[in-house]
C-alpha cells in the first residue's frame, strides 16, 4: 500500500484551454464536487487545501496548507518528561481505514480492546518521511473555464495510516442477525414522554432532533408528547410550537393542572396512553425520560428492545451510578437514563393509576413514583421490577467524566451533561459550553453510529488511547492491558461510583504530582469530509489561550456498506495497524 496521494494540476496556472484539458486528463478538477467516502483521505487532504484556498477570501486568516497544526506544545502545567515526549511529535494528522464487521452482541466493558504496538503519531525521526505536495488558492484572474487556481509546492509529511476493525456506521436491523430479535419495534411504535417547561423544551429540542426526526423517507419518526404546567405563558408555548415546527419535530403539547412536578411525571401514564388513542397510534414502548436525556443512536435502542416482547410486562431502565444515591433510594429506575415501559406494563399501570397516586404521591421523585407504580401493577417489589440495561446512563457523576466515558462502557443514553455540578463531558479547561460539548458528541455519533461511538483503540503499546468520537490521550507511562478493565478517577475525589466491575485507578500523575497525560477532546467534526478535530483541554491546560492549544485531526477513510450487506460474523479481535511509508 503506497502513500496517500493528492492529485495536483500539471501547471501552476490554468489559463489556457490546453492546460485545462491536460488537467482534466490527469484526473484533477479545479472545483470540489460530490466525492465518494472511500476516497475520504484524498478528500480530507483536499479539504485542508481548500481551507487555504478559502483563506484568500479572509486576508487576515493564516495559511493552513495541509498541516492541521504546527504550533509547538506549551510546557505550562506538564511534567518535564511528558513535555519532552510531546515536543517530539510534529505530525498532527492520522488516518483510520476501517474494515467493517457486523455487530454480533451488545458491547460489554470486559470486551477485548484492540491493541497495536505502532505509534498513533510517530515522534520526529527518519521514519517520518515527507514528499512534495501542492497547496491550492483561488486565482485573481478569470477565464471562460471559471475562476483560476494558483498553486505552490512544498514538503508535507506522509500521514500515519492505521487499519482498524469497526462496525457499520448504520446499524443493521435485520431480524435474526446482529443481535436483532423478533420483536423489533418500528420507530413509530415508540412514544417519548417529556415533562418540562416551554423554555427548556425550546432549548433542548435541538438535541431531540437526533432521535425524534426521521432519517429515512421510508419510516415515520417516533411519537412524542411534551407535558407542560398549566401556568405556562401562551407566548412561550407558541414559541415552542414554532421551534418544534422549524426543527421538524412532531410532538404533541399538553398542559397539566397538577402543580407538583413529580405528580405530572406520574400522570404521563394516563397522558401518553390518552394521546396515543387521540392520534390513533399503536404504541409498543412508552419511554419517559428527562428533557436532558440524550439518546446516542435510536437504531441501537430499537435493537435492544427487540429482545423484549412488548405484550409482556417490562420496565427497562438503569439505576444511578452514585453509590450514596443507590444506598439512599435503593435499586430503582432513574428517568435521566430513560424509563422504557412495554405496552403490557403501561396498560396495567393505567388501570391502577388513581391507586398509585394515592399511595406514592409523597415519594421523593417522579422516577420513584413510576417505578413503584410499575412494581405494584406487576405484583412485584420496587427493587425487582426493573430490567437493567448497561447502556442506559443516569450519569450521576460529579465533575470531570472523562474516566467514565473512556472506561469502555456501552452507551445508549446519557444525562446530566448541562453542568450544575454534574457531569462535565470534556476536560475542565475546554472552551466549549456544556451544550456545545454534547452537540459535538451528537454530531460524532450521527457520523460514526452508536456501535462505534466510544469504542477504544490503543496504539504505541499503551502510549496512545483513542476513544472514537470523543478523545485522544497520550500517556507518559504506557497503559497496561489490565488498566483497560479499570476507570481512571477523574471525577470528584471523595465521590464514590457504584461500578462493581470497573475498579477505580488514580488519574495519571508523575512522582512529583505533575500531570502525566495529555487529552485532546472532540472539538470540530466536518461530516462531509469525515474530518474529526481534537483539541487539548485537560484541567492543567486552563492557562493556555486558544491560540496556544494543539489540535490533532483524524481522517476517517472508509466506505460504509448499507445495513443490508451481508458480511461474515467477525469481531474486533482482528485489529491491526500499520504506518504508511
Amino acid at each position: 500500500m503506497g502513500p496517500l496521494k493528492v492529485s495536483s494540476p500539471p501547471e501552476v496556472w490554468l489559463d489556457t484551454e490546453a492546460q485545462a484539458t491536460a488537467a482534466k486528463a490527469s484526473g484533477w478538477r479545479p472545483h470540489v464536487g460530490v466525492l465518494r467516502p472511500r476516497f475520504v483521505a484524498q478528500l480530507a487532504l483536499g479539504f485542508l487545501a481548500i481551507v487555504g484556498l478559502v483563506s484568500s477570501l479572509w486576508p487576515a486568516a493564516p495559511a493552513y496548507g495541509i498541516y492541521p497544526d504546527l504550533r509547538p506544545f506549551d510546557e505550562k502545567g506538564l511534567s518535564l518528561a511528558l513535555y519532552s515526549e510531546l515536543s517530539q511529535i510534529d505530525q498532527r494528522i492520522f488516518v483510520f481505514r476501517p474494515a467493517e464487521h457486523p455487530h454480533v452482541s451488545a458491547r460489554q466493558p470486559t470486551d477485548p480492546v484492540p491493541w497495536s504496538t505502532t505509534s498513533l503519531l510517530p515522534p520526529r525521526g527518519p521514519t517520518t518521511g515527507s514528499r512534495w505536495t501542492t497547496s491550492l488558492r483561488v486565482g485573481r484572474k478569470s477565464s471562460r473555464f471559471g475562476r483560476l487556481v494558483s498553486g505552490s509546492r512544498f514538503y508535507e509529511p506522509v500521514l500515519p495510516t492505521h487499519a482498524i476493525d469497526a462496525f457499520p456506521r448504520t446499524i443493521a436491523l435485520a431480524p435474526g442477525q446482529g443481535g436483532v430479535s423478533g420483536n423489533l419495534p418500528a420507530p413509530e411504535r415508540l412514544m417519548f414522554g417529556i415533562v418540562t417547561t416551554a423554555a427548556r423544551a425550546s432549548r433542548m429540542s435541538d438535541l431531540w432532533t437526533h432521535w425524534l426526526v426521521s432519517r429515512s423517507v421510508e419510516s415515520a419518526p417516533p411519537r412524542c408528547l411534551i407535558l407542560l404546567s398549566q401556568e405556562e405563558k401562551e407566548e412561550d408555548v407558541d414559541k415552542l410550537r414554532r421551534v418544534l415546527r422549524e426543527r421538524q419535530i412532531s410532538c404533541g403539547i399538553k398542559r397539566s393542572s397538577y402543580e407538583r412536578y413529580e405528580i405530572r411525571v406520574l400522570s404521563m401514564v394516563q397522558g401518553m396512553r390518552g394521546y396515543a388513542d387521540e392520534i390513533g397510534a399503536r404504541i409498543d414502548w412508552f419511554v419517559i425520560n428527562d428533557d436532558d436525556t440524550f439518546w446516542l443512536d435510536m437504531r441501537a435502542v430499537r435493537r435492544m428492545l427487540s429482545t423484549y416482547s412488548p405484550a409482556k410486562q417490562y420496565l427497562v431502565g438503569a439505576t444511578t451510578e452514585a453509590y450514596n444515591q443507590l444506598d439512599y433510594f435503593g435499586r430503582m429506575a432513574f428517568g435521566g437514563a430513560g424509563m422504557l415501559f412495554s405496552r403490557g406494563l403501561f396498560s396495567a399501570m393505567e388501570s391502577i393509576w388513581s391507586e398509585c397516586r394515592e399511595l406514592y404521591e409523597s415519594a421523593y421523585g417522579g422516577d420513584e413514583m413510576l417505578t413503584s407504580c410499575a412494581a405494584r401493577a406487576a405484583g412485584t417489589d420496587k427493587r425487582d421490577i426493573m430490567t437493567e440495561e448497561r447502556g442506559l446512563h443516569q450519569l450521576d457523576v460529579l465533575g470531570d467524566t472523562t474516566g467514565v466515558l473512556q472506561g469502555g462502557l456501552p452507551v445508549l443514553s446519557m444525562h446530566h451533561f448541562l453542568g450544575g455540578g454534574w457531569a462535565h463531558l470534556h476536560g475542565y479547561s475546554t472552551h466549549l459550553t456544556d451544550m456545545e460539548q454534547i452537540q459535538r458528541i451528537r454530531d460524532a455519533a450521527a457520523f460514526l453510529g452508536g456501535d462505534n461511538m466510544f469504542q477504544r483503540y490503543v496504539f504505541g503499546d499503551g502510549k496512545w488511547l483513542v476513544v472514537l468520537g470523543y478523545s485522544v490521550t497520550y500517556f507518559e507511562e504506557p497503559l497496561k492491558p489490565a488498566n483497560l478493565a479499570s476507570m481512571e478517577h477523574t471525577w470528584y475525589e471523595d465521590y464514590r461510583l457504584a461500578f462493581a466491575d470497573r475498579r477505580r485507578i488514580e488519574e495519571r500523575h508523575d512522582p512529583s504530582g505533575g500531570p502525566a497525560k495529555q487529552t485532546f477532546y472532540i472539538d470540530v467534526l466536518s461530516a462531509n469530509t469525515a474530518v474529526f478535530s481534537f483539541l487539548q483541554a485537560d484541567s492543567w491546560d486552563e492557562s493556555l489561550t486558544q491560540a496556544e492549544r494543539v489540535r490533532i485531526q483524524l481522517f476517517w477513510d472508509g466506505d460504509s456498506p448499507g445495513p443490508d450487506v451481508e458480511q461474515p460474523p467477525l469481531s474486533l479481535a482482528g485489529f491491526h495497524s500499520r504506518q504508511i511509508r
